[in-house]
């Protein structure tokens, strides 16, 4: 909660993750929106050279979207809720989305 006037209103580093965490979701969020309205969507991925490093791992990704557009990059993927367990990093769903043109 932000309105902590015993505190001064201080924010605390978590309460920063938080605000940061809640700006990156909104901005890969807006380019997903973006590219699906322009007819990207569904991608499909090539994944190779993986190489994991505890909780997180590193792979070059080539993804090609429906309207032919393909973007080759290493992308980082981290431990999550998916059912794999393993999913894109926001970051790297925001670079991959702004390299497909």
């Amino acid at each position: 909660m932000l309105a902590r006037p015993a505190k001064k209103n201080a924010l605390t580093r978590a309460m920063y993750a938080a605000i940061a965490d809640a700006f990156e979701t909104a901005a890969a969020d807006a380019k997903y929106n973006q590219k699906a309205a322009e007819g990207y969507f569904p991608l499909t991925f090539n994944v190779a050279d993986v190489d994991q490093d505890g909780d997180s791992a590193t792979a070059n990704v080539t993804a090609t979207a429906a309207t032919g557009a393909t973007a080759s990059m290493p992308l980082t993927f981290v431990q999550g809720p998916s059912p794999s367990g393993w999913q894109l990093s926001k970051e790297s769903v925001g670079n991959l989305l702004s390299a497909l043109n």
